[in-house]
């Protein structure tokens, strides 16, 4: 050991340290054909993900159900307020987004 700036040094501790930092830097660098790699699997990875989803709104009977539940439950609550409305009430509007809720364009 060497006393070096009112510090005690060992040699193998920073020969060791020295080290250390070379492989976090080397690691560090990395080839851009690795990430072009990833990128591809990923984007593999998410079109079937997509083409899941699709199928599972398509085919699904739990969907369906779904559907069938919060078009039911709609109507109840809508029949509820319409039981509790009043002869001078303005009318009711019923305002729905067609995509995805009335009309099924998965396919396209």
């Amino acid at each position: 050991m060497k006393k070096r700036m009112g510090l005690w040094v060992n040699h193998r501790f920073s020969n060791l340290m020295l080290f250390l930092v070379a492989i976090v830097i080397v690691s560090g660098c990395r080839t851009t054909a690795s990430v072009q790699t990833n990128n591809k699997a990923n984007q593999i990875r998410e079109r079937e993900y997509s083409v899941q989803t699709v199928l599972w709104q398509q085919q699904s009977a739990e969907y369906k159900s779904l559907c069938y539940q919060a078009f039911n439950v709609a109507r109840y609550m809508l029949d509820q307020h319409l039981s509790r409305a009043l002869p001078g009430d303005k009318p009711f509007a019923i305002i729905t987004d067609i995509d995805e809720t009335v009309l099924d364009n998965s396919p396209y």
